[in-house]
């Protein structure tokens, strides 16, 4: 059986986990999927329904370590249960297969770089983050109105235009308009 997920990225998709599955020559009776759910969940549809599903002498397939855990905490908590059920992991794009000991061992190695790279990714994103705002540079979504705009919103809904009017007037959302009355 094999265990495909793709995060909350609209530019991903399964076919290419699934074909790179079945070109490596596992042809898994069963797959298990998870779109749009972000590999830090552990609460994941398709890997609760994985894990209840797989029996003793069963081999998960999944292209990638990333694919089935983000965290080395939680990836060795994984294996651990899956190895307690007599069920074997294999991860292609690492090349692991942890029904051996060197599997094992390898994921483990793997799974502490894996976590290394997300935290130094993390740690300089912050930074570059930090020196930007010093710079004056805020990150995030341009406002879809002008402080001016905000005035105009505010006076045309204090004479009673309905905010779907004023909405289509402003060549915004509604929900633009009701945050700029809030503000």
């Amino acid at each position: 059986m094999s265990y495909l997920r793709v995060s909350t990225s609209r530019d991903q998709s399964v076919e290419s986990q699934r074909h790179a599955i079945e070109r490596a020559g596992w042809a898994p009776a069963k797959m298990f999927l998870d779109e749009g759910i972000t590999g830090r969940r552990i609460d994941r549809p398709g890997l609760q329904s994985m894990l209840e599903w797989v029996r003793d002498g069963d081999t998960v397939v999944v292209y990638s370590l990333s694919r089935i855990s983000r965290s080395t905490t939680d990836l060795l908590g994984l294996l651990e249960r899956l190895d307690r059920q007599g069920v074997a992991l294999v991860s292609l794009s690492e090349s692991v297969d942890t029904s051996t000991p060197a599997g094992r061992l390898l994921v483990t190695v793997l799974a502490a770089l894996s976590q290394f790279e997300v935290d130094t990714l993390r740690d300089r994103t912050l930074a570059g983050l930090e020196v930007a705002r010093a710079q004056g540079r805020v990150g995030g979504r341009p406002r879809a109105l002008t402080p001016e705009e905000v005035v105009m919103v505010r006076g045309l809904r204090a004479s009673g235009v309905p905010a779907q009017s004023i909405a289509v007037r402003m060549g915004v959302g509604r929900s633009t308009v009701y945050r700029a009355l809030e503000q």
